[in-house]
């Protein structure tokens, strides 16, 4: 498993006249399973079993309409974020009112080390925009070429400890100028293709670079989302005011039947392209993309380890792909001496909330970071491993981090539960045919899923509930590729 880079995003649908998509039509049965309610889902049991969450006073009050009311006290901006996508991403959550405090912020860290990681967090980001701080704020501004390049800097902004707030102040200016057709053709792919936006229906007007987006999500989380990529895309405006999100206990839950039948290479090939040339974290990178029975073969150049992760786990989140050979080469422009590269970890680790704490023995050889110790929970050692690839210089990480507890007393049934919960939560997996069992505090996810982003984002659910390992063994039910010329069909 990859590690964790946390939030992003969004899915379906198929051209229209003139400058509108909407979703594809097929001959394929869809599948109908009824959306778990928020009464169903208790929004409740999933935040009080975060690993980050589950120590702190947070109530969560459900309105009328899928409103949820969030209210309590976090220790800093990583855990309010962290709180409120957890709760944007449950199906059936329309509206969020945001009542949380946080309380615990130091305010011994020096503005000078803070805005050291500051500018070691700007130099890894492709065109990230400008940020000053003053009183523990950071306030970003100036261009960005989309919108997703500055939540990207934000949400990496939120580790630093002693950061009040981050303030997004920037102005899209795209590095070049793309027409109507090229953004609604894009963002077609996009919704089509990426497992963030499986099961929106959506319908799309460009015009004159304003996107606009009406239909339904299966989330609000998934709303944002399909605003994210339209920025992507190249829009100047974003207009998603009109996508309803879906509360309805008798909302069909539309498992897309392409994520079965429509495997055509040429078509995954030119959506992964879109997906990799518009992700913030590797857009301005010469990533060449090959796609041979929905096996995606990565080759190219970049400068970062984390880029190369991105990369990969990009290409996973593209429908129909079933596997990633990941050929990428890394060429970083610092390279640092063994005890160099092994202090510049050093001192990110230390920089960065949560892991301020964290003991953690770290050895460098020609590259390579070797980390040795142990952590209290799972999510630590997924995030630590997420810290270490940003860093210039690093080529490789060999871990042996152990893992040493679950959050508070639970047994191996309420464990259970909790993944089971979560996965029936969320709006990115059709959970019906994934079976859960916990032995001897590991996880085993059995059953089968549609896709390969299927597969990993259940790995992905389930390592972030009070466990140590998750052992995956899910299988793809997929069937033969669509032929690139389908023969014409035949009367009986």
């Amino acid at each position: 498993m990859k590690p964790l880079s946390y939030f992003l995003l969004v899915l379906l649908s198929l051209f229209q006249p003139a400058t509108t998509f909407a979703s594809p039509k097929t001959n394929a049965p869809a599948v109908n399973t009824p959306t778990p309610s928020l009464a169903a889902v208790n929004i409740s049991d999933l935040v009080s079993g975060d690993p980050i969450l589950a120590t702190r006073e947070i109530d969560i009050q459900v309105r009328p309409q899928g409103v949820v009311e969030i209210v309590g006290e976090v220790a800093n901006l990583y855990e309010a974020e962290r709180a409120r996508k957890l709760v944007k991403s449950m199906k059936g959550v329309t509206a969020l009112v945001d009542r949380l405090t946080i309380i615990e912020q130091p305010d011994d860290v020096p503005p000078a080390t803070q805005m050291k990681r500051i500018k070691e967090i700007l130099a890894a980001i492709p065109h990230a925009p400008v940020a000053e701080l003053n009183k523990r704020v950071v306030t970003l501004s100036g261009g960005v070429p989309n919108r997703g390049v500055a939540e990207l800097t934000r949400l990496k902004l939120l580790r630093i400890p002693g950061l009040l707030d981050v303030k997004d102040n920037t102005t899209v200016v795209p590095t070049m100028q793309i027409g109507d057709q090229a953004i609604r053709k894009n963002l077609q792919l996009l919704i089509s293709k990426h497992v963030l936006a499986a099961g929106a229906d959506v319908d799309v007007k460009v015009d004159g670079g304003t996107v606009e987006i009406t239909g339904t999500a299966r989330s609000l989380g998934q709303r944002e989302i399909l605003s994210t990529f339209a920025w992507r895309c190249g829009a100047t405006a974003v207009v998603a005011s009109e996508v309803r999100v879906e509360n309805d206990d008798s909302a069909p839950f539309r498992l897309l039947a392409h994520k079965r039948y429509d495997h055509n290479d040429s078509e995954i090939a030119e959506t992964l392209r879109v997906a990799l040339a518009t992700d913030p974290r590797i857009m301005s990178l010469a990533i060449n993309v090959s796609v041979s029975n929905r096996v995606a073969v990565l080759n190219g150049t970049v400068r970062r380890y984390e880029q190369s992760v991105a990369a990969e786990e990009t290409a996973a989140d593209v429908i129909g792909v079933t596997q990633v050979n990941n050929q990428i080469q890394l060429a970083p422009l610092i390279r640092f001496g063994d005890e160099d590269l092994a202090q510049a970890v050093r001192r990110h680790i230390k920089d960065s909330a949560p892991f301020g704490r964290v003991d953690i023995e770290v050895l460098a050889d020609q590259g390579t970071v070797w980390l040795d110790g142990a952590v209290d929970y799972q999510w630590e050692r997924l995030e630590l491993l997420s810290l270490v690839s940003e860093i210039p210089g690093v080529v490789g990480i060999e871990p042996k981090i152990r893992v040493l507890k679950r959050m508070g007393d639970l047994d191996d049934e309420t464990i259970k539960k909790q993944v089971k919960l979560r996965l029936a939560a969320s709006p990115m997996l059709y959970a019906e045919d994934i079976h859960v069992e916990v032995v001897d505090e590991r996880v085993i996810l059995t059953g089968t899923v549609n896709s390969l982003i299927d597969k990993v984002w259940a790995s992905r659910i389930a390592e972030n509930v009070l466990f140590a390992l998750v052992e995956n063994r899910l299988r793809l039910a997929v069937s033969k590729p669509a032929s690139e010329n389908p023969a014409p069909a035949t009367a009986p």
